[in-house]
């Protein structure tokens, strides 16, 4: 029975195994007729002149396998809507792939196309500071320190960057041929904001960070960040607030000075001076030892506000 078992599991292993290998078999012989169908259609497309059609269905094909005749009928399709560079790519891979089997004319005749397209390809030249910049021509970027390179005629976009500045954008217009140098100064970032402090004080003196900057209306150019800003007036009551100043912005403070108890613009003078109380505590407090009070256990004297009663107006009925 186990050597029965035995046998039935090598069986199903090798089933597997076909199976396995007739699927992968299967699915690449519909990936090649895949291939090829595109091809035709490829050249189809360029027989109709339908060039950039054509380009879509000759790139998948090259997916599947790039032969020598896809990259051949690609080449001449990228090399009639103006794509350079790719026409140049293909007929280099072209030579690459085909070697010693392209016969002398097909050969001369790839060599006359590259050197037609050598003098077609345009240049971009960029002089950019920082010189760290990084500097990218449409979707691709310099490499190598390298701020130049070939490109297919046709307008183009540059775009030059770096830490800590503004980046820089333009579109230009590559001729056939010729050649756009730019020159590129990038600008720091703004990494500053607005910060104006008000006061309902004439003679307040605005601070900011410790430094003072004005009296009743200070407007500051201040670096981004968190700031403390300070206000302070004689007889007021100190503001102060701690505020972040985004970059680029604006931020307004309203700084409104409350008076200070006793202080000459509180609007109690002597009478809002502890002191004061202090002392006229002290004296009724000996006036009602002394029996100089009255009426605090007979009939209630009403309370007129005069100064000879303020403490009746502490010790008792405050109607």
């Amino acid at each position: 029975m186990r050597a029965h078992g035995g046998v039935g599991v090598g069986v199903a292993t090798l089933a597997l195994a076909a199976t396995l290998t007739f699927s992968f078999s299967a699915r690449a012989q519909s990936t090649a007729d895949d291939g090829r169908a595109r091809f035709a259609q490829g050249v189809a497309l360029i027989q109709q002149g339908r060039w950039v059609d054509a380009i879509a269905e000759l790139e998948a094909a090259r997916a599947v396998r790039a032969t020598p005749p896809v990259l051949y009928n690609l080449g001449l399709a990228y090399r009639a809507v103006g794509r350079v560079r790719d026409a140049t790519a293909a007929f280099q891979e072209l030579t690459r792939t085909a070697g010693a089997t392209l016969t002398a004319d097909r050969r001369s005749e790839i060599d006359g196309y590259l050197r037609e397209l050598a003098t077609a390809a345009g240049r971009i030249e960029v002089a950019a500071t920082p010189a760290d910049a990084t500097v990218r021509i449409d979707d691709a970027t310099l490499s190598g320190g390298s701020h130049s390179t070939d490109v297919d005629p046709g307008r183009h976009t540059v775009t030059v960057s770096a830490n800590g500045f503004a980046t820089s954008q333009r579109s230009v217009e590559v001729r056939r041929g010729g050649t756009v140098m730019l020159e590129v100064r990038l600008e720091r970032e703004q990494r500053s904001g607005r910060l104006l402090v008000e006061s309902n004080v004439a003679d307040a003196v605005i601070r900011i960070d410790g430094r003072d900057v004005g009296n009743e209306r200070a407007d500051e150019t201040v670096a981004a960040g968190a700031h403390v800003v300070e206000v302070r007036a004689s007889g007021r009551v100190t503001f102060r607030r701690e505020l972040t100043v985004e970059a680029g912005g604006f931020t307004r403070i309203r700084a409104t000075l409350a008076a200070t108890r006793g202080g000459a613009t509180g609007g109690g003078g002597v009478l809002a001076s502890p002191v004061f109380w202090a002392v006229i505590g002290t004296a009724a407090a000996g006036a009602l030892a002394a029996g100089l009070i009255v009426g605090l256990s007979g009939p209630e004297a009403p309370y007129r506000g005069s100064w000879d009663q303020v403490g009746m107006a502490i010790y008792g009925d405050m109607r």
